[in-house]
């Protein structure tokens, strides 16, 4: 939680200002952009949950963990077209992670300790999500532009890849009473 919020906050409460500011839209045509790129997201969630089912869920979190802040790095250093391009890839794809990686809490947990767990995976996701934000502003600073500042900000969801990659296990085709043999009972 914590990696990936420290990307994720700034990117998106930072969109509005790199749109304005940047590439110079204006309030209507910020609204637009977010309607048109945003939307086609759903598709990424039906799907993932899908190939999450079949393909496993570290496969496709680790996809849409990496296309989802890749196009999202690209998003913040383009104009034109790319830039809209890139923002509907970003949100088909980053939202493949969604079903993906959003099990693990309610899988890896046992039903008593599982209130504890998601209050403190949520405690640790505010943590990144404020230190990427001042992180995010303060490179922007530096930079005088807001695309460098997500391009090192997305270290932390590629040590998230490395987490998932490393060391979550598999859960997908498995019981939850076999991810967690405390449940039987």
């Amino acid at each position: 939680g914590f990696c990936w919020s420290l990307f994720l906050a700034p990117a998106a409460q930072f969109l509005n200002e790199y749109l304005r500011a940047e590439r110079g839209f204006s309030g209507v045509e910020i609204t637009v952009f977010l309607l048109a790129t945003n939307t086609p997201g759903g598709i990424g969630i039906i799907v993932g949950g899908r190939l999450a089912d079949r393909r496993g869920r570290r496969l496709m979190g680790i996809i849409g963990i990496v296309g989802g802040v890749g196009f999202t790095v690209v998003s913040y250093v383009t104009w034109g077209w790319p830039l809209w391009a890139s923002s509907v890839m970003a949100a088909v794809i980053g939202s493949v992670a969604i079903p993906a990686l959003g099990v693990y809490g309610p899988e890896l947990f046992p039903t008593g300790q599982r209130g504890l767990a998601n209050g403190g995976l949520q405690v640790v996701s505010v943590a990144g999500s404020s230190l990427g934000l001042l992180a995010a502003g303060w490179l922007a600073d530096r930079f005088d532009a807001l695309g460098p500042a997500m391009a090192i900000l997305a270290v932390g969801p590629a040590l998230l890849v490395l987490l998932v990659a490393l060391w979550y296990p598999e859960t997908a085709h498995r019981e939850l009473e076999d991810l967690n043999p405390s449940d039987r009972i």
